[in-house]
């Protein structure tokens, strides 16, 4: 650890300039938010970077589009190459058996892990490779699941990630992931102020 950086468990206490609600949350005008997580670096970068991600993920509420399957998806910390969220199990991701669904895990993998490039990549449009998911343990419904989304390589073409998926409850690895994700140059992201495109 470097000296003089001053390191903290808290990912963000800011003012809320907009009131919506987010699941777990409700994020509302003269209030201030409070999120904890691991230590980190608290700077100015990895708050704009936990905004920017709200924002996406914010979104998804309105979005018509496939990309709504995440609208209860909750980022809780951001830094350049890593995105945390949360998520609690409601009905609409479950499958016959009552636990997460296989689909909805890897839909999920896609997008967090693509929003965890994208926090610092949001000028190129971005395409799917491949994607990998190991499923080790169920996790239920009211169960909330920590998704780590980390980018291992960002090179100029090519971006490799991997995620977890962890239960809150006792921090049990239930899914491990990696993504293999393209970068197009010359084909901006498509950012969720269209809602009809994202």
């Amino acid at each position: 650890m470097r000296s003089g950086l001053l390191l903290t468990r808290l990912i963000a206490i800011r003012p809320s300039t907009s009131s919506y609600n987010a699941g777990l949350m409700t994020i509302s005008s003269n209030t201030t938010t409070e999120i904890t997580g691991p230590y980190y670096e608290a700077t100015s970068l990895n708050t704009d970077l936990l905004d920017h991600a709200v924002k996406e993920f914010k979104s998804f509420q309105k979005t018509v589009n496939f990309n709504r399957i995440a609208e209860k998806v909750i980022p809780v910390k951001a830094t350049p190459n890593h995105l945390q969220c949360e998520l609690v199990l409601g009905r609409e991701h479950l499958n016959s058996k009552g636990t997460l669904h296989g689909g909805m895990t890897a839909a999920i993998v896609d997008i967090v892990t693509a929003r965890a490039v994208g926090l610092t990549n949001r000028n190129q449009g971005m395409a799917s490779i491949e994607i990998s998911v190991s499923y080790l343990a169920p996790i239920q419904l009211g169960d909330t699941v920590l998704i780590q989304a980390t980018v291992l390589k960002h090179g100029r073409n090519i971006a490799f990630t991997e995620c977890e998926f962890r239960r809150k409850s006792d921090d049990k690895l239930c899914v491990k992931a990696r993504h293999t994700i393209a970068l197009i140059s010359g084909q901006p992201s498509v950012f969720a102020e269209n809602t009809e495109l994202c």
